[in-house]
Order: structure tokens, then C-alpha cells, then sequence
């Protein structure tokens, strides 16, 4: 509860005012005032004055307030002094973060480092296991239809963050992978082995262009699709999941696996296997060797 709210209660139920309990700042709560001059190098402490019992929606505390911030505003509103801008009081919201220095037994810091290599490690293998992951170019046309939809799948959100009711970003990327996928189906057209994979995938995508298709529907289409830059600024790791089971001639595969062999015959090769350590796990296995050595 804010202090005002906390103030005002007490104030209606006839209670004793209780301040709010700020740790180092002396049980106090701040006014405006006095958290606009905290940027002057005052620190509020014994002697803030608060007054616990102030009724804060009493129409004598309004005309106060608004004189003191009509007051401050003088002459940087446009016109007369009258229709100088004003604002509602805002609470000063202090850090919850604490800044004290803890000290961590190197036992401990061993203890939180493994765990953390084990955990990146394990997420590694289970997304080797879960997606499909191909390494293409940077400025191929896949990954720059890619990066443009979800670039304007941001927009959109942004426009309406809390009513787009677009779903979430894998949806459009693996829409905008399917389509440039079949972009190639008269490239390959010489390539019999792929005759009964275009259908499959048109059918996917045409599915997920329809306006009448849930967004659950959607996701179980695609399950996950996302580019990420490696460290060979001149390629780009694609990874995506398209769960979904189709029949592909007279073998049922998942949607993924018919996609994945389709960007193999484009050119894109895939990679099999965990990924290797990033830099911060990498930082993690040196500081892990250095105090183990110590």
C-alpha cells in the first residue's frame, strides 16, 4: 500500500497513525517536497516531519498542494501563470535492491557456479533434442524476411500492447520461415524427393494465414521459431519447433522434420548436438578452475 493510501486509511478508521517502516530512513515516509530536494544532497532522517494524520482528500489539502505546485511551475507554462502545467503528487518509490556488500565463502561461489554450468548445459541438450537448428547466412532472404516480420510484429504490439491478440513472436516468424521456404519450391523442382513435401508445408501455412485460426491452433503448428546471431557475424543460428504430425507421402513425420530437410536442400546445413558454451559459461568454467586451483 502506498503511504498516502496508508495515511488516509488511518485517518478514516480513527486509528493510530502508523508510518511505514523504511529500514535506514528512520521509519519516516517522504512528502513531495521532500523528494524533490533528495537531487540536492538532503537525506531525510530525524528531522523529516511527518504528520501520520493528515487527511489527504480533504478539499484543504488539495488547495494546498496545488498552490506549492503552481508555485514550483511559475513561468514554465505557456501563456499566463494560471495554465502552467500541473501534475498529481507521485510517491517516491524507493530502490528494493539492497546495496550492502555480502560475503560469499568460496564454498558457496563454488556451489552457485556448478550449478549454474549445469543448468546452461542442461538447457543446451534439451533444446538439441527439442528444436531443429541450421546455420544460414546473415543476409539471406530467410533471415532478413525473418527478422523484418518480427521487427513488425513489434510495432503492432507496441501500437497495442494490451488488445493486439497476436500471439507470441514464434507464430510470426514461423509463418514468415514457411513462406520463404516454399519461395524455393520452384528452385528445386528438379529434386524428386521433395514432391510430397511442398504440400504439407502449403497446407501449414495457409492454416496459419486463416483469420479463423485460434492462436492455440497456432501454437501447435509452431511450437517455436527464433533467430539468434553467432559469433560469426556473417551467419545466423535459425532453431524452431513445428511439433505438428503430417503425412508426407506414406510415412507420417512432425511438420519440423519435413521443414528441416526442405533448408537442407536449399543449401543450409544443420547442426546436430548441443551448442558449445557461450561467454558467460565460459567465464563461469575459468572462475570455477581458478578458485578450485587456489
Amino acid at each position: 500500500m502506498a503511504p498516502a493510501e496508508a495515511a488516509a486509511l488511518a485517518n478514516l478508521s480513527r486509528a493510530i497513525p502508523v508510518t511505514e517502516d523504511l529500514g535506514d530512513l528512520g521509519g519516516e515516509m517522504l512528502n513531495a517536497s521532500q523528494t524533490k530536494e533528495l537531487g540536492k544532497g538532503q537525506v531525510p532522517g530525524k528531522g523529516s516531519t511527518v504528520n501520520g494524520t493528515e487527511d489527504f482528500w480533504s478539499q484543504s489539502w488539495k488547495d494546498e498542494q496545488k498552490g506549492k505546485v503552481q508555485a514550483k511551475v511559475k513561468g514554465k507554462g505557456k501563456g499566463k501563470e494560471e495554465h502552467a502545467w500541473q501534475s498529481r503528487q507521485k510517491h517516491s518509490n524507493w530502490p528494493s535492491k539492497s546495496t550492502k556488500t555480502a560475503v560469499v565463502s568460496v564454498e558457496l561461489l563454488d556451489l552457485l557456479l556448478t550449478q549454474g554450468l549445469q543448468s546452461s548445459r542442461r538447457l543446451s541438450d534439451l533444446e538439441a533434442t527439442s528444436y531443429y537448428t541450421h546455420n544460414i547466412p546473415t543476409n539471406s532472404v530467410m533471415c532478413t524476411h525473418i527478422e523484418d516480420t518480427y521487427q513488425g510484429y513489434l510495432a503492432k504490439a507496441k501500437a497495442n500492447p494490451k488488445e493486439h491478440n497476436l500471439g507470441p513472436p514464434s507464430i510470426h516468424r514461423g509463418i514468415a520461415l514457411l513462406k520463404v521456404v516454399m519461395d524455393w519450391k520452384d528452385h528445386l523442382k528438379a529434386k524428386d524427393g521433395l514432391t510430397h513435401m511442398w504440400p504439407v508445408v502449403q497446407k501449414a501455412l495457409e492454416e496459419l494465414r486463416m483469420e479463423e485460426t485460434d492462436l492455440s491452433d497456432s501454437q501447435c503448428i509452431v511450437g517455436h521459431c527464433k533467430i539468434v546471431p553467432m559469433f560469426d557475424k556473417a551467419r545466423t543460428r535459425l532453431t524452431f519447433g513445428f511439433p505438428i504430425i503430417v503425412i508426407c507421402g506414406e510415412k507420417t513425420h512432425t511438420l519440423g522434420s519435413v521443414v528441416s530437410r526442405l533448408i537442407r536442400a536449399i543449401g543450409y546445413d544443420r547442426m546436430v548436438g548441443p551448442a558449445p558454451d557461450g561467454y558467460i559459461s565460459r567465464r563461469f568454467s575459468e572462475t570455477l578452475a581458478t578458485l578450485r586451483e587456489e
